[in-house]
């Protein structure tokens, strides 16, 4: 009996039993003008199933020349698509990463710790000052986030192997070549999505939601 009761527990776990993907909730883009030059999100609150796998916010940046052309691209419908769009440089989107990111090892870019998972936050994505962009979080609610001025840099290296900032800009770069010849002024478009862990290492993503496009200069 009690070797077929193991058994029996066994083939529970693994004999045909699929697990449910958690599917997590995207965040929700404020409401800023492009004359801005900041964008603007808040969380949502995942349900207790979730809540363990949920693990922060992955951001996407990409320049266009023109606001057309940022338009256009808006409605990505998940984040495989905008991988998948990767693969061709002229439709290429760039993760944004920190000082202490390398090659996308630490994920996600916004962590968001267990006992902060139960409320809501307002994020603030700032290029008012291209050389030193950066991310706050202020709480919204109880157990909501908070902190302030977390630098971001553009997902290229230099010849040092440093991450760049939004303060430089040369035609060489990979995220500005296929733009082609650019004046100094072109369009920025973020995306950001909730991303989490499950089964300890498979990767989730939520839907990509579109935080806008705001005008930037660069310095000649």
């Amino acid at each position: 009996m009690k070797k077929s009761a193991f058994l029996l527990f066994l083939c529970f776990f693994s004999c045909g039993i699929e697990r449910t993907i958690p599917i997590l909730k995207p965040p929700v883009a404020g409401v800023v003008s492009e004359a801005s030059d900041t964008f603007v999100f808040y969380n949502t609150i995942e349900d207790e199933i979730n809540r363990d796998s949920f693990k922060g916010f992955e951001i996407y940046y990409k320049f266009y020349k023109t606001s057309e052309a940022a338009d256009a691209e808006k409605n990505i419908a998940s984040y495989e698509s905008m991988e998948l769009m990767e693969n061709n440089t002229q439709t290429r989107f760039w993760r944004l990463n920190a000082a202490t990111d390398t090659d996308r090892i630490n994920k996600p870019l916004i962590k968001i710790p267990v006992d902060n998972r139960t409320g809501i936050s307002k994020f603030t994505i700032d290029f008012t000052s291209l050389s030193n962009a950066s991310i706050s979080a202020v709480p919204e609610s109880v157990n909501g986030i908070t902190f302030s001025n977390l630098p971001i840099y553009r997902g290229v290296k230099d010849e040092d192997l440093e991450y760049k900032d939004f303060n430089t800009a040369n035609i060489a770069d990979l995220d500005i070549s296929a733009l082609g010849n650019i004046t100094a002024e072109v369009y920025l478009a973020i995306y950001v999505f909730s991303y989490g862990v499950y089964d300890l290492s498979k990767e989730l993503h939520s839907i990509p939601v579109w935080l806008t496009k705001i005008k930037i200069q660069f310095p000649n």
